[in-house]
């Protein structure tokens, strides 16, 4: 029930970060990362009789973003200094929205990828070096533009992240 995409993405772009008042966990199919909990289940709290199409969506974008946000915390625990996010994927580079969920989620700059398709690339540039052609070190990575955080978005996703793990520990029961 959501509109066209251009509209979507205009209101998408208009709502101000958790304040749909869901908390989504886009565990669909089990959790991949960062619990590994095949059996974690999908859940979204807070659902009542105002809640709109476009309030599911938005939090379930920035869930998958502050689930990316958990594992850039182990991340840092094990490598830390600073680090570049370059995206890439169909969502990420299409949404502006998204990009920009994310970079507030993750509380740093998230630089788009300048390649369509990443993983068709990297393919073809491991083709590439284990034929000997070319050493993927030398092959450039275009990039596109820079997203930068909002210092008020990202202390709103921390808060939402803090309730996500709540209800993460509610549903295995610890």
């Amino acid at each position: 029930r959501l509109p066209d995409e251009e509209t979507t993405e205009r209101e998408l772009a208009a709502m101000k970060p958790d304040a749909h008042g869901l908390t989504f966990l886009p565990l669909l199919n089990g959790e991949r990362g960062p619990g590994w909990a095949d059996l974690a289940n999908g859940v979204v709290s807070g659902l009542s009789i105002n809640t709109r199409p476009i309030d599911i969506l938005r939090a379930g974008m920035e869930a998958v973003a502050m689930r990316f946000a958990l594992i850039q915390e182990q991340l840092d625990a094990v490598f830390p200094g600073k680090k570049e996010i370059i995206a890439s994927g169909g969502g990420l580079l299409n949404s502006p929205t998204w990009t920009q969920i994310m970079a507030d989620a993750l509380g740093r700059p998230v630089t788009l990828s300048g390649v369509q398709e990443a993983s068709a690339r990297g393919a073809a540039l491991l083709a590439l070096d284990k034929l000997g052609t070319l050493k993927i070190e030398d092959a450039e990575a275009p990039l596109g533009n820079m997203i930068q955080p909002d210092p008020e978005s990202h202390a709103a996703y921390r808060t939402a992240l803090d309730r996500q793990r709540t209800l993460y520990r509610n549903v295995l029961g610890e």
